[in-house]
């Protein structure tokens, strides 16, 4: 049997239970409540928590720094009890509203049911043309037999003012009345699907899951790749992050190691504890980090004042347009541990971009301050401090955000910074960067024009000129030049060629590699 339960959100989705009143069960979970909401209970609605014992706003943690929702799962034989043995269960849940996803999952960890997950978002997004990218919003996504997401800013034009929504009474009658008719096509098309589809058929293993296409309107199945099944974004930050795959409690031992080098460099009163998380590691989690974040203010920041985000006197000019951050990046671009900043946009139209893989795995676009990044950086500075490595930006062409960069090295001049970049861009954007990046990673592709230009569909003249201008105003050995072996557009001959241009301009570093087909 189909059952839908979704989290009461004050006005949202106030009719999806009408709309479904014949087809399918829907079930409201009260898991908690905000000051000034009003809640709207039926029938159906399960209420998990007492206002007198368990109060109002705020959240309490789970033990052993688990990521569920602590009232769903202290009451939670009050959901069990609604949802039988191999059931479809379609649970609705915000982007990064982890707690509510996560606490079906441990559901059906005790449990014989089928899980679909249709997320919604308010934020910008590339368009349903291929939904797939999508799967990176879904944590564990192969714990799911299908997944449909939802993009509200999609349907009405709700600019930034979706991130009021906690709390309802202060919005503007036009931002209210934007909101209602968003919630109000959400509900009908979400209805419409789940009235037309019959879940049972949409059952996978752990190596596919049906995803939701909207162009074709119906469910397609989906082959996943590795990078899709991870675990992203545990903390709820504004920028979405994403963790290389790794060898999980290797790493995190190799982490641990770090943390005690710095402990021992400054040196800190510090009590390692037992790690008690039973999850799938990915090498680090929310203590983890939580640990490296508090020894590294320890050092330099004892009273959480001088880094902190101060959004009076931020220059929010500088704001860049960002797809998130791959976390934990070791052995490539550049030396120790990295974090990878991936931009969204660049000029070339490459058919083997390795970066399109990134920007398919971080689906969502923030714009951010400078110190908005640092933020969420500043959990891996430990790892930076002891490995010698840093933030390299990338994407995406990161010279198209040549302030954002230039301000952000300038504020936090301690953090060693890259940048891998065709060099296809203004001479402006690279002046400017010649004071602040400590290392320029330049993907040259061919020195040969008509090779490069049948490539990337641009031509390569000011790559040249750039670099030629590069190799005389900063040290040679910032630069370091990859020439790649492109299957059906250059040969070996074609890049000794571009070698010994490069050598004859001045570059002194060069780097080839394979692009794989």
């Amino acid at each position: 049997m189909t059952k839908v339960f979704l989290r009461i959100k004050s006005e949202y989705f106030g009719n999806i239970s009408d709309k479904l009143k014949n087809d399918t069960e829907v079930y409201e979970i009260l898991a908690q409540t905000f000051y000034g909401q009003k809640i709207k209970i039926n029938e159906n609605t399960i209420k998990c928590f007492d206002e007198k014992t368990d109060g109002l706003f705020g959240e309490v943690r789970m033990p052993d720094w688990t990521d569920e929702d602590y009232y769903m799962v202290k009451n939670s034989q009050m959901i069990k009890s609604h949802i039988s043995n191999n059931d479809d269960i379609i649970i609705i849940f915000r982007q990064f509203d982890y707690k509510f996803y996560n606490s079906f999952l441990k559901f059906k960890s005790e449990m014989n049911f089928h899980l679909h997950a249709v997320v919604y978002t308010y934020d910008k997004m590339r368009s349903h043309k291929d939904d797939t990218v999508f799967l990176r919003m879904i944590s564990n996504v192969d714990k799911c037999d299908s997944v449909t997401v939802f993009n509200l800013n999609e349907l009405v034009d709700l600019k930034e003012e979706h991130w009021y929504w906690l709390l309802p009474d202060r919005y503007e009658k036009k931002i209210q009345e934007s909101l209602n008719t968003a919630n109000e096509i959400f509900e009908d098309e979400l209805s419409e699907i789940i009235r037309k589809n019959d879940f049972s058929k949409l059952h996978s293993d752990n190596k596919s899951v049906f995803v939701y296409n909207h162009n074709a309107n119906a469910f397609e199945n989906h082959v996943l790749e590795d990078f899709e099944i991870v675990n992203p974004n545990l903390y709820e930050d504004k920028i979405q992050e994403f963790i290389t795959p790794n060898k999980g409690r290797e790493t995190c031992r190799y982490l641990k190691t770090l943390k005690r080098k710095f402990v021992k460099k400054h040196p800190l009163k510090y009590e390692e504890k037992t790690c008690t998380y039973s999850g799938e590691c990915m090498g680090t989690c929310r203590r983890c980090d939580w640990d490296s974040e508090n020894l590294w203010e320890k050092v330099y920041d004892k009273n959480h004042n001088k880094f902190r985000y101060d959004k009076d006197n931020e220059n929010r000019n500088t704001e860049a347009e960002i797809c998130g951050v791959n976390r934990l990046r070791m052995g490539t671009d550049g030396e120790g541990v990295r974090s990878l900043v991936v931009f969204d946009k660049c000029p070339l139209n490459c058919k083997y971009c390795i970066n399109k893989s990134f920007v398919n795995q971080l689906p969502t676009i923030k714009k951010i301050s400078v110190s908005e990044l640092f933020g969420m950086l500043k959990k891996d500075l430990v790892y930076f401090e002891v490995t010698g490595g840093g933030v390299t930006f990338g994407g995406g062409e990161p010279l198209l955000y040549a302030d954002f960069i230039a301000a952000f090295k300038a504020k936090y001049p301690f953090i060693h910074t890259a940048v891998q970049t065709s060099l296809n861009t203004e001479f402006y954007a690279v002046e400017k960067l010649i004071p602040y990046v400590d290392e320029w990673y330049i993907d040259i592709k061919d020195m040969n024009s008509g090779i490069y230009r049948a490539y990337t569909g641009q031509d390569n003249y000011n790559v040249i000129e750039n670099l030629k201008m590069l190799v005389t105003l900063t040290d040679k050995n910032k630069i370091i030049c990859r020439v790649p072996h492109i299957p059906s557009y250059n040969t070996s001959d074609d890049v000794n060629f571009s070698l010994n241009q490069l050598r004859q301009i001045g570059v002194v570093r060069t780097e080839e590699f394979e692009y794989i087909e």
